[in-house]
């Protein structure tokens, strides 16, 4: 008996997709589907595009089966817009599907300010500019960024890693 089934919106080749069902409880299906992948070097001009892209309705759409919510699972792209940035994609998603969302950034807020969290040293995958809107996202939610550090790798070469890492 299914207690749940949850879509995730992932804009990826799929290297992250076992995460996504080994946490998943018992009774609780994940159904994954794709958004656009960016074909430039990735950069916050890039991510911002992409949060305002109707692609992400239109991955929303592809299910065929009723799902209980949807999670759109690209945290850069729906924090890159600042406070409300994601919020817009969780009401366009929802406004779409007809079923509750959330995204990873907005997910990410909620969990820190439940554990009491109020000052942040943040380590990221993310180039330069990315970290800029990130920092201002965390502040932007009443967090107090102390320090962060991104590793400046573009995705291509992180998903090259990863690949190589479980083995692919």
């Amino acid at each position: 008996m299914w207690r749940a089934r949850i879509g995730v919106l992932y804009p990826g080749d799929g290297l992250l997709d076992h995460e996504f069902w080994t946490l998943a409880p018992e009774g609780v299906g994940v159904y994954i589907t794709r958004t656009a992948v960016p074909r430039a070097e990735v950069s916050a001009a890039v991510a911002h595009d992409l949060a305002l892209d109707p692609d992400i309705e239109q991955s929303a759409l592809r299910y065929t089966i009723d799902l209980s919510s949807i999670a759109f699972a690209c945290t850069s792209i729906s924090f890159i817009r600042g406070v409300g940035g994601d919020t817009e994609i969780i009401e366009r998603i929802e406004r779409t599907a007809g079923v509750p969302a959330t995204t990873t950034s907005t997910a990410a807020a909620k969990a820190l300010r439940a554990l009491g969290a109020i000052r942040l040293a943040v380590a990221t995958p993310y180039v330069d500019d990315i970290n800029i809107r990130l920092e201002e996202f965390l502040e932007g939610h009443g967090f107090r960024v102390v320090a962060i550090k991104g590793c400046n790798w573009d995705m291509a070469l992180v998903l090259y890693l990863l690949a190589r890492y479980i083995g692919l």
